[in-house]
């Protein structure tokens, strides 16, 4: 069995039950942003479908060849969605705890796996304040590195999952903390996007969270308390 020697998370659905929550924001700022029609539009072809911003603006405006539109419309975007996510932070849920909740067992696993001294980053279509403030809000240590969105985006040819040149950019990014990836292991909740990268970066291994069970042919598992965390001196996952 291979030896993980550290640990790349995605972000909304993984970590934190989000979905909903940042689906009526992009709803919200779509239609502040982009208009009715294109609200329309975005829910005729079936919503989020984890995508990153910059996909969503492509498959809505009508000059999909003029690139300055295109970037300049994302960044509006992905600015009122970020107001709107970081207005509803702490907001009481039904059961009192506050928005977003964790998924079951995550604060238990990542605090583990700091103290055993196991790297942590995220990889996320999201977006570096809300994450923040997320671990915040739980009282949880921040990741060492995060490559979100907010960097994606502005590349000169932007990148989105499953383009295994993401794995290059954060490898380029963790590079000052001396970590090497080659032997991480990646959680993530899309088998489609999260699954792929992994398949096209050579020596990454990925587990599925799959709260539901609806992928349980799949390396997966339904909660973070299942995961037993290795011994200290990187020992086989």
């Amino acid at each position: 069995m291979t030896t993980h020697r550290c640990l790349v998370l995605d972000f909304d659905g993984t970590i934190v039950n989000s979905l909903a929550g940042v689906m009526r924001a992009y709803e919200l700022a779509i239609q502040e942003v982009l208009g009715n029609e294109a609200l329309r539009q975005y829910r005729a072809e079936g919503g989020l479908l984890n995508r990153a911003p910059r996909e969503v603006v492509t498959q809505l405006v009508s000059a999909k060849d003029n690139e300055r539109e295109i970037t300049a419309l994302s960044e509006q975007l992905v600015e009122c969605k970020v107001d709107l996510l970081l207005k509803a932070i702490g907001t009481p849920l039904v059961n009192a705890t506050p928005w977003p909740q964790l998924m079951s067992g995550f604060k238990s696993f990542w605090r583990q796996a700091g103290d055993l001294g196991l790297p942590r980053f995220v990889l996320s279509s999201g977006h570096q304040d809300f994450i923040l403030k997320c671990f915040e809000l739980h009282e949880l240590e921040p990741p060492l590195a995060m490559l979100t969105d907010d960097i994606l985006r502005k590349l000169p040819n932007p990148l989105c999952k499953p383009d295994p040149k993401l794995w290059t950019e954060l490898t380029r990014l963790s590079g000052w903390s001396g970590i090497r990836l080659e032997h991480a292991l990646y959680f993530g909740d899309d088998p489609k996007n999260d699954g792929e990268l992994v398949r096209r970066v050579p020596g990454v291994d990925f587990l599925l969270f799959d709260p539901t069970g609806k992928h349980s042919h799949l390396e997966s598992f339904t909660d973070w308390s299942e995961l037993k965390l290795p011994e200290p001196g990187w020992k086989t996952w």
